[in-house]
């Protein structure tokens, strides 16, 4: 393949230089200019293959296949939910791990969910129930809905 490619390069370039050498002084500058192209359109063909073979499909679908999309939804529903929990100790100035809260009807679209559980322990106990439900139905919740449970043990 590359040795026909010199081979029709080397054929254009002596047609050029023939046809130039042939041309009348009016005729000159547009024969080389005629010629100039042809040769850059001689040189630049064998980039149009190899740029044609190049598509950002092929290149970008084995980086896709390794991703477990399940595994990622999962963790962001994870940290939405850690997330929350989180708020809901600094809001109320309790400590993290006397907070527990399950997402249901995750959106990742919306870092929302239909109903968020809370469950509360040891110092979190404390906390007004009915201004946690609303503040966080309110606020994470798409359907406004939290329900708060208590853990005693």
């Amino acid at each position: 393949m590359l040795r026909e490619y010199f081979l029709a390069l080397l054929y254009i370039s002596v047609f050029v230089s023939i046809a130039l050498s042939l041309a009348h002084s009016g005729f000159r500058r547009v024969t080389s200019m005629g010629a100039g192209v042809l040769l850059l359109c001689a040189t630049l063909l064998p980039l149009v293959d190899i740029l044609g073979d190049f598509s950002i499909d092929n290149s970008l679908s084995g980086i896709l296949d390794g991703i477990d999309c399940d595994a990622t939804d999962s963790a962001i529903e994870l940290a939405f939910e850690e997330a929350v929990a989180e708020y809901i100790a600094d809001c109320y100035g309790v400590s993290a791990e006397c907070v527990r809260v399950r997402a249901d009807g995750f959106d990742i679209g919306s870092l929302s969910a239909e109903r968020i559980y809370v469950t509360l322990s040891g110092e979190a106990l404390l906390i007004d129930f009915n201004r946690l439900e609303e503040e966080v139905g309110s606020t994470f919740a798409s359907g406004g809905e939290c329900e708060v449970s208590v853990s005693l043990g």
